[in-house]
Parts: structure tokens; C-alpha cells; sequence
């Protein structure tokens, strides 16, 4: 069965009741572990899991977090599912308990712990990776992780900047920078942020930081409106 066809067949099964929909996907889960499913089939199955959480069964969401190999991924797809569905408070309450649970267990396991000489980055594709390594003047070796931790921190930060929870919202956005210092889309979040707070020096230097980076021309236009503004 390939990816499409599980989805469809997934998606057959649920009802809209979070709670049943819930209990189906943990035995989808079970059985894809057990028959070593393809990978992408998985995170499928991850990712609806995600959206289908409940805040009172915390203790199962952080385990299924945790033994996640891409969980950082997986909650950033169900986190846009959940914004788009309008269902903002759950997606603030999944990103918040994901990211908690990920450094809980980085510190636990003593994970991309800083060391001299060795910076962890993750990027969204190869012309981001080669963006970065033109504009570094570090002489450190770089480590890339394969999960996509920057995406899911800069989410957050959009999500706390909606709300207006701006220090959460600069907390997650530097942190998103600091995995994937090419990510467009969180440099012009985080500026964003300032220009709210009124510190406009800040939202200029950031939107010029742009240029390093983009390789689009929609973005290259969205950095001179910003600055025309």
C-alpha cells in the first residue's frame, strides 16, 4: 500500500469524534511499528495522531512525542492543520507541550549540547545549507540533524506573536534562527515582532538580513515592501 492509498484509508476511518479517531490512529500506530511500515506512512500516521490529541492524556502525547523519530516534523504538519481548522488554542497548547517534551529530552540524553568547534543546524533544503556555509566565517564544523527543528520552533513564535505574547514569541524565533539561520520565514516573523513593540531599528536590520538568504524573488519583494514601509 503506498502512502496515498493509506491516507485515504485513514481518513475512511475517521469520524471528526477526536477521542475514537484517537484510539484508531494509536492502533495504526502500534500495527505500523510492528510491520515496520514505510516511513512516510508513519508520519502520516504520526501527524493525525497529532491533531487528534487530548490535553488530559499529556502523559501518552510526550511518550508518543519522544519515541517519534521525526517528531518535529510530524508536529509542525499537524500544528498547520490545526491553524488552518481555525483551532488555534490547540495548536498553541501542541506546539508548546512538543517543544517542552523535545528539550526535556535533549537535556536528558545530553543531545546537540553546544561544543567547541561543532554548531547542529538544519535547513529546509540544500540552497539554504549553501547560503549559510557562503556567509559563515565560523570555523566550526557543522553537524546536520535530519528533523526539522527550526520549523516548528518558528511556528511557535507566529503563533505566540498572534497572540501578542511577544518575549515567547522572540524566545521560539531566535531559536528557530539559531537551528536554521537561513529560514527566511522566521527572520521576517521575528521582525515583525519588533516593528509591534515599536523598535523599528530592529525590524529594519532583520529585513535587511534578508538578502543574505533569499533565493525567491516573492520574498525579495516582500523584504522591499517591508522596508517601504
Amino acid at each position: 500500500m503506498n502512502i496515498q492509498e493509506k491516507i485515504n484509508q485513514i481518513g475512511q476511518h475517521l469520524t471528526g469524534n477526536l477521542s475514537s479517531d484517537r484510539e484508531y490512529l494509536l492502533l495504526e500506530l502500534m500495527e505500523a511499528k510492528k510491520t515496520k511500515a514505510d516511513l512516510l506512512i508513519l508520519n502520516a500516521i504520526y501527524s493525525f495522531y497529532y491533531f487528534c490529541f487530548a490535553e488530559r492524556e499529556i502523559d501518552i502525547l510526550q511518550r508518543i512525542i519522544i519515541e517519534d523519530p521525526y517528531n518535529a516534523n510530524n508536529l509542525t504538519i499537524a500544528i498547520k492543520s490545526l491553524i488552518q481548522t481555525k483551532n488555534i488554542d490547540r495548536a498553541i497548547y501542541l506546539a508548546r507541550v512538543g517543544i517542552d517534551t523535545i528539550e526535556e529530552y535533549f537535556t536528558k540524553k545530553e543531545m546537540y549540547r553546544p561544543a567547541d568547534g561543532v554548531e547542529y543546524r538544519c535547513f529546509n533544503n540544500p540552497i539554504e545549507e549553501v547560503l549559510y556555509a557562503l556567509r559563515n566565517t565560523k570555523k566550526v564544523a557543522m553537524m546536520k540533524v535530519d528533523v526539522n527543528y527550526s520549523n516548528l520552533y518558528a511556528i511557535s513564535g507566529e503563533l505566540n506573536a498572534e497572540t501578542e505574547n511577544y518575549p515567547q514569541a522572540i524566545h521560539d524565533l531566535e531559536i528557530a534562527l539559531r537551528w536554521n539561520p537561513s529560514n527566511v520565514d522566521a527572520i521576517f516573523s521575528l521582525a515583525e515582532v519588533f516593528r509591534n513593540k515599536g523598535d523599528y531599528e530592529q525590524y529594519k536590520d532583520l529585513n535587511l538580513s534578508t538578502l543574505l538568504y533569499i533565493y525567491k524573488k516573492e520574498r525579495l519583494a516582500k523584504t522591499y515592501y517591508h522596508l517601504g514601509v
